[in-house]
């Protein structure tokens, strides 16, 4: 299969002979106007450490999500929209999860030039479905869970 959506653009942003660091971060119910290096807010809060990687990395200011956390986790694995994946809605018991024959992002930065890269995934991900086992995306190519 071929990398497709967000898998593709972060491979044509890793370019040149060194190995780049890709760090993506998904924070429930965080808000641009939270977070210190968006400047939308007058008090945002402390971020330091979220506001000096925004320094030095890409800052996302046109990015939409889907308003549940299952689709969202699905489209930021897979870069594809949740009606493509087939998760529309937050997964619980009994509904199906992200296909295990979606290709996600550590399978394709596994894959990438200059790599293979590295990979770990941290926190909750909520995309397994019923007959895919508890951690399925967790089991799907990250190197550390």
């Amino acid at each position: 299969m071929q990398p497709r959506g967000l898998a593709l653009a972060l491979l044509l942003g890793a370019s040149g002979s060194a190995q780049e660091n890709v760090l993506v971060l998904v924070a429930d119910d965080v808000g641009v106007d939270r977070v210190g290096a968006y400047r939308e807010h007058p008090d945002p809060g402390r971020t330091p450490g979220v506001d000096r990687l925004a320094e030095r990395g890409v800052l996302f200011r046109n990015a939409w999500a889907a308003p549940k956390c299952s689709p969202t986790r699905a489209s930021a694995l897979s870069g594809r929209f949740g009606f493509r994946t087939g998760v529309g809605e937050a997964i619980t018991s009994g509904l199906a999860g992200l296909s295990t024959g979606e290709v996600i992002l550590p399978e394709v930065l596994a894959r990438a030039p200059p790599g293979p890269y590295r990979s770990a995934v941290l926190g909750k991900w909520h995309l397994a479905g019923s007959g895919q086992g508890p951690d399925h995306p967790r089991a799907s190519g990250f190197d550390l869970h």
